[in-house]
């Protein structure tokens, strides 16, 4: 395992942490905050890739092997909407934290393994299926960046389905605020009172004709 590669992951499960851990505001900074760090840190760790054959299709595989273990480690966090400050927020408890450690940790001994214990078998294997180094390398770097965009997608559309309960609740109850006014006794229509004088001239008036 190189060096580049452990920092990659570090990289993945400290940004996940700091981020996510306890109760946390969703805004869109932190959406895609995620997005930026993927974007600056890649190019230092990319080498090139296979754009054809076995190698390829490793690639491929190592991309949905990391939208898998995004989905899995994120099925621990919850969604909350707060009518009163009008904001969305994140739960993540032990559950969380521990999914995260555990699926890095799990990645980070696959990555030494594959250099320091079963590193010759894999190389046959790699020989015989015509899968590069590079096409290798390149499949565990996009494990650990569809793992952070999965994680993004994951917040963003739990962002979205707790909010939109929360806008609908809070315009009902603004539209309730005028009956509450009426049960509370303040007037909403006053009529005007006719005048004694004019009912006493349509009575003589009447008498006069009769």
């Amino acid at each position: 395992m190189t060096v580049s590669i452990l920092l990659l992951n570090l990289i993945v499960v400290f940004v996940a942490l700091e981020s996510d851990i306890g109760r946390r505001k969703i805004g869109p900074f932190r959406v895609f905050r995620p997005l930026v760090t993927a974007l600056v840190i890649v190019p230092f760790f990319f080498s090139g890739m296979a754009w054809s054959g076995n190698g390829l299709l490793f690639e491929v595989a190592g991309a949905l092997v990391g939208v898998l273990l995004g989905i899995a480690a994120m099925s621990f966090m919850r969604f909350e909407h707060d009518p009163d400050q009008r904001r969305s927020y994140s739960r993540t408890g032990v559950g969380y934290v521990l999914a995260w450690l555990l699926i890095t940790g799990v990645k980070i001994f696959f990555s030494y393994g594959s250099t320091n214990i079963w590193g010759s078998e894999l190389f046959t294997w790699m020989a015989r299926n015509e899968i590069s180094v590079d096409a290798f390398r390149t499949a565990i770097i996009f494990l650990n960046v569809t793992m952070m965009l999965t994680r993004i997608g994951v917040i963003y559309f739990g962002w979205r389905s707790a909010e939109t309960p929360g806008q609908i609740r809070e315009a009902a109850e603004t539209e309730r605020q005028p009956d509450h006014a009426e049960r509370d006794g303040c007037p909403v229509e006053v009529r005007e009172q006719p005048d004694v004088h004019d009912r006493a001239d349509r009575r003589e008036h009447h008498v006069s004709q009769g």
